[in-house]
């Protein structure tokens, strides 16, 4: 095991942040799986489209990604004033329903995770937020007692520019802030 002072650098997009031990996620450019690769390049398309840097809530057009909806979950981003988030469910996935038994919409993230691994959730949750750049991670799947398979969740931040310039609350006023995160799941397997 190294320190984190000898972690080699990785970079997550071309000029991106170095990734280091307080940089979580997988190096992007290394993604080879096609669900991923798919909403990657499609996250990136609207960002294009928009010309900014995040595409914003309104450019997201679920005919356009059904191949991803089964794979998929959104949640929103709710800034605190301590500067953390909380995260709530606004849709998920019918394959995500069926791997928890129930649906998720309308719960927090600490409800749907348990006490041992909900600070993993909400730190992948809080980097995306706080880099505001798709992360990857690679987790067991212990929410679903279930740690022998494996699964990696490409993280994809999104603006809501309409909603900023509408709300008086100085926390949603930016419109340029993380306010969803779309979130596609490709299980790995035992």
């Amino acid at each position: 095991m190294t320190a984190a002072g000898d972690e080699p650098q990785r970079r997550l997009l071309p000029g991106a942040p170095a990734l280091t031990a307080a940089r979580p996620g997988l190096d992007l450019s290394q993604l080879r799986d096609a669900r991923l690769l798919r909403a990657l390049t499609w996250w990136q398309g609207l960002a294009d489209e928009a010309g900014t840097a995040l595409p914003d809530r309104s450019q997201l057009e679920p005919a356009t990604i059904r191949d991803l909806l089964p794979y998929a979950i959104l949640w929103d981003v709710v800034p605190q004033p301590d500067d953390s988030h909380r995260f709530r469910c606004r849709l998920a996935g019918t394959m995500l329903d069926e791997m928890r038994g129930r649906p998720p919409r309308g719960q927090w993230l600490h409800e749907r995770f348990t006490a041992e691994t909900l600070p993993e959730a909400q730190a992948d949750h809080e980097a995306v937020v706080q880099l505001a750049q798709p992360l990857l991670f690679e987790r067991s799947m212990r929410w679903v007692d279930k740690p022998y398979y494996k699964f990696r969740r490409l993280m994809l931040p999104f603006t809501h520019r309409a909603a900023a310039e509408r709300s008086d609350d100085p926390l949603l006023a930016d419109p340029a802030r993380v306010a969803m995160l779309f979130n596609v799941v490709s299980f790995i397997g035992a």
